[in-house]
């Protein structure tokens, strides 16, 4: 007998997670009974889908190492993002049920990080409010002056002394 989860199981185990997601993240506020009750429920409706049938740990095993591999999935998808190049594009797509299960857990946050709120000027207004305090100001050619001794900044380049009239 075979003890791999048909799609239908699975299928069905996301259905039931998704109506009842804090069972699915692992926070369960209620009471233990209410906890034993919903898995020998969801143990029933799983078996009676079957073959294969599991028990209640087995079925709990069944979720945990499925939000293990949508998790390390996903982690490998991030990684191959940030890469360099270099090759061909390894990035797995997730399935629906994937899919599902990575927008359940909430695992985003985890995998790809917490985005940080920025406060302050984004970098397109910061350059803009420049270019306009710069193009107020008038400058012309005979007010700009250069010479051919400059002195030279750090990286090679020459730099330019100006003055405004």
């Amino acid at each position: 007998m075979s003890k791999f989860t048909n799609k239908a199981q699975m299928q069905h185990l996301v259905t039931v997670m998704e109506s009842n997601p804090d069972i699915a993240r692992g926070f369960h506020k209620g009471n233990k009974e209410a906890l034993t009750r919903f898995w020998q429920k969801t143990e029933t409706e799983l078996n009676s889908m079957g073959p294969p049938t599991k028990c209640i740990t087995e079925w709990k095993k069944v979720w945990a190492d499925q939000k293990k591999y949508v998790r390390h999935k996903a982690a490998q998808n991030l990684k191959q993002k940030k890469g360099t190049g270099g090759g061909p594009n390894k990035e797995q797509l997730l399935s629906a049920t994937e899919e599902a299960i990575y927008n359940l857990i909430g695992m985003k946050s985890s995998v790809e990080g917490v985005t940080a709120k920025s406060y302050g000027l984004s970098n397109e207004e910061a350059t803009s409010s420049l270019q306009e305090e710069f193009l107020d100001e008038e400058f012309s050619a005979t007010e700009l002056e250069m010479s051919e001794n400059m002195p030279m900044d750090i990286s090679g380049y020459k730099m330019l002394n100006y003055q405004v009239a």
